[in-house]
């Protein structure tokens, strides 16, 4: 369509379809966030007149489901099948999002320097498959685990 085509409803119906063919709330959300930016560069240009993306309502950022927490004893029962399996770092690795309160990729991003005596520095996440800063973009955030790991029934274990 040309710039001058592209009308709020256009735009409102563009969302819609979207949804209705099962995209994402995040991926429309994001997809009109770029179409929002690129008239509004097109009217800092003089290429249009108007952004009619700004009077439409994205989709709501959020969660749209609650987190399953599970209980210590569930944990455990995971940690012990991993270990049994002889596989120690997945074992690790849900303690320290079961018991730290780490976010997955944060997690896996961990490296031994992180660990200290009472605390995660946690200053990296894997994300797609890359490194990254944190999802708060902060330098980074440190992690009490000494209350936390102290409770589990694998304190002291290595």
């Amino acid at each position: 369509m040309a710039l001058d085509e592209i009308t709020p409803r256009s735009v409102a119906q563009w969302r819609a379809d979207m949804l209705d063919n099962g995209i994402g709330c995040e991926t429309v959300r994001r997809a009109m966030v770029l179409l929002q930016a690129m008239f509004t560069l097109g009217v800092e240009w003089g290429e249009a007149e108007r952004n009619p993306v700004s009077v439409v309502r994205k989709p709501r950022q959020g969660r749209t489901r609650a987190i399953e927490v599970l209980d210590p004893a569930t944990v455990e029962r995971l940690r012990r099948a991993l270990l049994a399996d002889g596989d120690h770092f997945s074992a690790t690795l849900v303690s320290v999002l079961a018991y730290a309160g780490v976010r997955p990729g944060e997690g896996i991003a961990l490296e031994r320097r992180h660990i200290r005596e009472d605390t995660i520095l946690v200053e990296q996440a894997v994300s797609y498959g890359s490194l990254k800063l944190q999802k708060t973009g902060r330098v980074h955030r440190t992690v009490d685990s000494s209350q936390s790991f102290a409770r589990t029934s694998w304190a002291g274990a290595t």
